[in-house]
């Protein structure tokens, strides 16, 4: 039997940052995801979400995303890509 219950985390620094991400779930009957993250990746929530729905099927999960950004350099996404 696998537990719903769990954490993770991670961080990367890149040129213009630095992102991480945390994952926890708790146990509960249906699939709750919670996506927190900051305006400059609104694009890419509903991409996160379908990424974890097409890997859990119950659960409560939580996961805060935060960038610290590099005010010496900007952070820019190519949409079309």
């Amino acid at each position: 039997m696998r537990s719903m219950t769990g954490f993770g985390a991670s961080s990367t620094s890149i040129d213009a940052g630095r992102l991480t991400v945390e994952v926890r779930s708790v146990n509960a009957r249906s699939l709750d995801v919670r996506l927190k993250m900051p305006d400059l990746f609104t694009d890419a929530t509903l991409w996160a979400e379908q990424l974890v729905r097409g890997r859990l099927r119950r659960g409560r999960v939580e996961i805060p995303i935060v960038w610290e950004a590099d005010a010496a350099r900007a952070l820019w996404f190519d949409k079309a890509l």
